[in-house]
């Protein structure tokens, strides 16, 4: 899949592939009862400037994503929330 414009694709993850970086440490009682879901970065728009990388992982409002597959989704950039530096 290949983005477009200022848009994110991701491989939304599930609690089973729970991934912590660079010191960030988020319980999973708090992703669970919240409207933030991780995903991974599988590709990026030409026109996104926030310096996102493929396989980068994220914290995105689960409400701002268009799943497609229900094991990908698509989003703007500025729907990310939290990103490994």
């Amino acid at each position: 899949m290949k983005a477009l414009g200022n848009k994110i694709v991701l491989k939304m993850l599930t609690e089973d592939d729970t991934v912590v970086k660079k010191g960030i440490i988020i319980p999973s009682k708090a992703i669970e009862n919240s409207k933030m879901c991780e995903g991974e970065v599988i590709s990026i728009g030409p026109e996104c400037k926030l310096g996102f990388k493929v396989g980068n992982i994220v914290l995105y409002d689960k409400y701002a994503i268009n799943t497609i597959d229900n094991a990908y989704g698509v989003l703007a950039e500025d729907c990310i929330i939290l990103a490994e530096a």
